[in-house]
């Protein structure tokens, strides 16, 4: 009767262990699909966001990041001809290098007046006609919040070009 009892207790705690080492498994198995969860629902949120900000297409997210590019090196070109006209202040055959600078990054106009010149947080221009395109929420350039009206450059634009209606 005892090695029936002694087998008995035997195969109980081998099925015990058997079951704990199932147990493991299980959470285990638990533990690694909340990880995979988390991580399709981070990449999820991600895709939203996209589509929120580039809508479905995600083309346009690479145009975007293409056109930011040209927007760069436009500035910098820009920079490089602000430049010279800091150097030779008052030259009149440097007026059509300087007059770059009022050069729209949206339409590619120059912001001769009686245009409004409009400017983000950072100081980029944007002229009046493009600020009114409900497309163009935020600055080209920078992406950053349109404020307001650059009275100082519109000034600065009248007295480079003169007074023109």
């Amino acid at each position: 009767m005892e090695n029936n009892e002694e087998d008995d207790l035997a195969l109980a705690l081998q099925m015990s262990l058997q079951l704990t080492a199932e147990q493991d498994e299980a959470e285990e198995a638990e533990v690694q699909l909340a990880i995979s969860l988390s991580l399709a629902t981070e990449e999820e949120e991600r895709e939203a966001e996209d589509q929120l900000l580039y809508g479905p297409d995600t083309n346009e997210r690479e145009e975007e990041e293409q056109l930011r590019l040209a927007m760069v090196l436009s500035l910098s070109m820009q920079a490089s001809k602000s430049a010279e006209c800091e150097a030779k202040p008052g030259a009149v055959e440097e007026e059509e290098d300087c007059s770059e600078q009022f050069e729209c990054p949206v339409c590619l106009e120059e912001m001769r007046p009686p245009v409004r010149i409009h400017q983000c947080v950072d100081g980029h221009l944007l002229c009046g006609l493009c600020r009114e395109n409900p497309a163009i929420l935020i600055c080209p350039i920078c992406r950053g919040k349109i404020m307001g009206r650059a009275v100082g450059m519109e000034k600065l634009a009248r007295a480079l070009f003169g007074e023109q209606k």
